[in-house]
């Protein structure tokens, strides 16, 4: 096997694994939305990301409830903590289709604070469309003030 011959397997074992990769997102979303719907966790977002319902077994839902909660926990929790900083900012890594941004807002949490999604870019686009694309965006995505709308950009 010449250089470029392996260069170019080593390509596609990592297309393969970015692949696998944003996959999680949709598994993870569909188990969300099936914790939510069981009533683990009250997330009135999540169900937009979402196609079809699929129902968990409780092992998943109680997993994902765990995380959820946590997660949850630990940003309400920095947003008291910083609540007189001029400004903050919130960063979700691999963020998928993740509600916490409209969870937050709906709770009027983000007052001087931006939220910075991070994702593949296909992970971002389609989460981006659903949002567009939803009737619930017209609600939850009407800038209030400039915060929101600088929070809001630039894929919506």
């Amino acid at each position: 096997m010449d250089i470029q011959e392996a260069c170019l397997e080593k390509s596609e074992q990592h297309l393969d694994l970015w692949i696998s990769v944003q996959g999680t997102n949709d598994s993870s979303v569909l188990s969300k939305a099936s914790a939510a719907a069981q009533g683990y966790f009250r997330d009135a977002f999540i169900q937009h990301f979402v196609c079809r319902a699929v129902r968990r077994s409780p092992l998943i839902n109680r997993g994902y409830y765990v995380r959820w909660r946590a997660v949850d926990h630990c940003v309400r929790r920095f947003l008291q903590t910083t609540d007189r900083c001029p400004r903050r900012q919130i960063l979700s890594l691999g963020a998928g289709f993740d509600s916490l941004f409209f969870r937050l807002h709906a709770d009027a949490l983000l007052d001087r604070t931006s939220v910075f999604e991070l994702d593949f870019p296909d992970v971002a686009h389609r989460k981006a469309f659903l949002i567009q694309s939803n009737i619930f965006s017209e609600y939850y995505l009407l800038p209030s003030n400039k915060q929101t709308a600088d929070t809001l950009s630039p894929f919506w």
